[in-house]
């Protein structure tokens, strides 16, 4: 049985879940000034998921870079 997807949506979920409340905070303690530390924090999870190995971690990591890209726009 491949458990690949399930644990790819799961992570995804909980991922874009955490990243809500996470943006919320940011831009009240931070401003909306704060987004190149979203812009750089995803540029580094999306190079780390470029060299690791496997696929699930890869594609974990590629969904925090994206999320954190995405979160540039919510500010």
């Amino acid at each position: 049985m491949n458990w690949a997807g399930i644990v790819l949506g799961a992570s995804a979920f909980l991922l874009i879940g955490a990243f809500h409340p996470l943006v919320i905070k940011a831009e009240y303690y931070l401003g909306t000034g704060c987004w190149w530390m979203f812009a750089l924090a995803g540029l580094c999870f999306c190079i780390v998921s470029s060299l690791v190995p496997g696929v699930v971690p890869a594609a974990v990591l590629g969904v925090a870079g994206f999320s954190c890209f995405w979160s540039i726009l919510e500010l």
